[in-house]
């Protein structure tokens, strides 16, 4: 029982650490300060993504590691974002420039 006991209270933070998840969020807008909505956040090589709300918003939880975001929006060009997840949220927030060729 002891043993059980002491399992238990030597290997809990590590389980717990295992399962933290940190935010990284921002707000993205273009080159004259306007916010955008609906500005695709993909984690790559993941399915994991979201879209800045109404306010530009975006927020994703992310396991400590190492990602690379994607941020894409019609009209406007792609940026690749590295990230490191180590142990706190991140503001990540970006402007977004125009893409000429696209329009």
């Amino acid at each position: 029982m002891l043993k059980n006991f002491l399992f238990f209270i030597l290997f809990l933070p590590l389980v717990s650490f295992a399962q933290l998840t940190f935010k990284v969020n921002g707000v993205i807008t273009n080159q004259d300060k306007e916010v955008l909505a609906g500005v695709r956040v993909k984690i790559q090589d993941q399915k994991n993504a979201t879209i800045t709300n109404n306010d530009g918003y975006y927020s994703i939880n992310l396991k400590p590691g190492n990602y690379i975001l994607n941020f894409s929006y019609l009209g406007f060009k792609s940026i690749n974002v590295e990230v490191k997840v180590i142990d706190k949220d991140i503001d990540l927030s970006l402007t977004l420039q125009k893409d000429l060729q696209q329009l």
